[in-house]
């Protein structure tokens, strides 16, 4: 094993789990965006692949441990506060689908 694989599975901050397996980040964004016909974002990718599936459709979404969903809405918050520093003609456009969701 290399020196990195060994220093990330000593890691005590833990590792990152998610649940697309084997496939690639790119993979993954790809199908997504088969799936629903439009370009997928960074943070949509995100959280396919570190959500649990839902056995109802009822469910709430399950993250895979509470360090992934606050990744997530730090990345949110991120977005929003970049979008407070764009001109103010431009404040309104959503930066990401999640942002519109959540205006």
């Amino acid at each position: 094993m290399s020196e990195i694989d060994k220093k990330a599975r000593s890691s005590t901050k833990g590792c990152s789990l998610h649940t697309s397996g084997a496939q690639s980040q790119e993979s993954v964004r790809r199908k997504l965006e088969k799936e629903l016909g439009r370009p997928v974002t960074q943070a949509e990718a995100f959280k396919a692949t570190h959500i649990r599936k839902k056995k109802n459709p009822e469910d709430p979404y399950m993250w895979v441990e509470p360090r992934t969903e606050m990744t997530y809405n730090r990345y949110l918050q991120a977005l929003e506060d970049l979008q407070q520093t764009l001109p103010e003609e431009n404040r309104d456009m959503p930066l990401t689908q999640e942002h519109a969701e959540r205006v």
